[in-house]
């Protein structure tokens, strides 16, 4: 009798531990990355100037642009609700994006970031930007927000 309730312990015990389900795994950065953004932040350095809003500078007509990421590594820009120039088309450009460095680094428009963060929601990136144009060195930072 107590070989019959061991075996029926054990047995409900396999059950039950066998039918927990596993957690997902963590979505990967190509899988966060590949959706639409929009630029929501941006900002210059170049010290010993303070830093400024890049983004308050723009016109309404560039902050609805979409950048729309594609997990096979192409992206494109869209013009959004409002265009500068009516005449422009639509998607303004296409290209390919790469990761590099380890996935730390994001390749996209001809220009290379460093990735700051990245989550399902907010795509943070800063670039170097070498003296010139009369400005020492400085820092570039973007915030892109999902749509």
């Amino acid at each position: 009798m107590q070989i019959r309730m061991l075996s029926l312990a054990l047995l409900s015990l396999l059950i039950f531990t066998g039918c927990q389900k596993d957690d997902p795994p963590p979505p990967t950065k190509t899988e966060l990355i590949s959706r639409n953004w929009k630029i929501t932040a941006m900002t210059a350095t170049f010290p010993p100037m303070p830093t400024m809003d890049v983004y308050a500078q723009l016109q309404a007509c560039e902050k609805d642009n979409i950048v729309k990421v594609q997990s096979n590594g192409t992206y494109t820009i869209d013009e959004g609700a409002t265009k500068c120039n009516a005449a422009d088309p639509q998607i303004a450009e296409t290209g390919n994006w790469t990761f590099s460095n380890n996935e730390t680094k994001l390749t996209f428009m001809g220009e290379t970031f460093d990735i700051i963060s990245l989550s399902a929601t907010t795509l943070t990136l800063k670039q170097d930007v070498p003296a010139g144009g009369g400005l020492p060195a400085g820092t570039l930072n973007l915030t892109l927000t999902a749509q």
